[in-house]
């Protein structure tokens, strides 16, 4: 996250991305707790509720071409409906 801090919404919910890394988190069979290259949001006692994983997320692997090389940036519409990433 280039020293970047997780983001935290009222929900206590944290959001971060990963760097380089295997991805497992979709296997039949473990481990199944790999997230490289991926955006993250976890609950208030860490456990992953959701993610967003490139579809290239092998490539950005084998090149060292990092997701999460950067910070986030969150911010939220008065209007109900997804908030937004940047």
């Amino acid at each position: 996250m280039s020293g970047g801090a997780p983001a935290a919404d009222s929900s206590n919910n944290l959001y971060l991305t990963t760097g380089n890394g295997i991805f497992d988190a979709t296997n039949t069979s473990g481990p199944t707790n790999d997230y490289g290259d991926s955006f993250l949001k976890l609950t208030g006692s860490l456990s992953v509720s959701q993610y967003f994983t490139p579809s290239s997320q092998a490539s950005l692997n084998a090149n060292d071409q990092d997701f999460g090389a950067g910070g986030r940036l969150f911010w939220w519409t008065s209007s109900p409906g997804p908030f937004h990433i940047s």
